[in-house]
């Protein structure tokens, strides 16, 4: 009697856990099909625009700086991409890889085949020449936002954790104009030192080890990151190069020392070129900070 109750009474949990599991499977693939929907929307983003600018830092520590790239997603899974560095790698003007969108720890972009501009970075040895200690770069991110325009990517690199944001080709530009003026650009901006001027007072100094080398990855890079000394702060701080002779910084710079009254705690991110009287009162001037900064030759 005991054994046929012991029976019975397995019999019935084993029909709850079927019905429990039937249950769920409505809701398990109704899941799935909310993620596929929401790797769709990534997907057609990716191709809304025709050509992406993408300002890449590499590096946990952000070393070499911010660079330019222009990439292009295409039907198949393709990718075309331009690169500033294109001049150091040694290879074609434009490459072509493949890439996918998929769900990893959240929705990925990933460069699934060898692209000899992304994955400089990425890769020890080879034709890198990184003489077998890689730069630390991604080739997998993390999709963090997309503008309900389009008009806006913001990925997050898988190992360093750094923010990488993809803006649509201007007009005005091919990609490979674009990529020529950011060269160019980098090229005029000379001096290894310059002041900071905050308010009209110099407070310290921006200095750099080398100017832009585009045939040396290495003196190319030294040349995007700064010495930021005010007061007692020394800091590096690492740039892009942008069209129209902007110089941005990684992520806005927060002043730690009020080296003049109400300085700590303010900020500055993005200089414009601006044109003085004289060539020597050329000058950067920063265009997202309350207070009037600038950094002079």
């Amino acid at each position: 009697m005991r054994k046929a109750i012991l029976i019975l009474s397995v019999m019935a949990l084993c029909g709850v856990a079927l019905s429990c599991d039937k249950a769920q499977s409505p809701f398990d693939k109704s899941s799935i099909e909310r993620t596929e929907r929401e790797l769709d929307m990534y997907r057609f983003a990716l191709q809304a625009r025709e050509n992406w600018v993408v300002e890449y830092f590499p590096d946990e520590d952000l070393s070499y700086g911010g660079w330019v790239y222009v990439m292009q997603f295409r039907e198949k899974n393709a990718v075309q991409m331009w690169f500033e560095g294109s001049t150091f790698v040694g290879e074609d003007p434009v490459t072509v890889s493949e890439y996918s969108v998929e769900q990893g720890s959240g929705p990925m972009l990933k460069f699934r085949t060898h692209n000899d501009y992304l994955h400089w970075f990425t890769f020890p040895g080879g034709p890198a020449g990184s003489d077998y200690n890689a730069f630390e770069g991604d080739f997998e991110f993390k999709i963090m936002s997309v503008s309900p325009e389009y008009d806006k990517i913001v990925l997050r690199g898988n190992r360093t954790g750094n923010t990488i944001v993809m803006t649509p080709l201007p007009q005005e530009y091919t990609p490979e104009s674009y990529i020529e003026t950011v060269r160019n650009d980098q090229i005029a901006l000379t001096p290894l030192n310059m002041k900071l001027v905050v308010n009209g007072d110099i407070i310290g100094s921006l200095t750099r080890t080398n100017t832009t080398v585009t045939g040396s990855f290495e003196k190319y890079a030294a040349s995007k990151v700064w010495t930021l000394k005010y007061g007692n702060v020394t800091e590096q701080v690492s740039a892009i190069c942008l069209p129209g002779r902007v110089l941005k910084f990684y992520a806005p710079y927060v002043f730690k020392e009020d080296t003049l009254p109400h300085l700590m705690g303010q900020t500055m991110q993005t200089f414009k070129w601006q044109l003085g009287e004289l060539s020597p009162l050329d000058c950067f001037v920063c265009t997202d900070s309350f207070m009037e900064i600038k950094i002079e030759q």
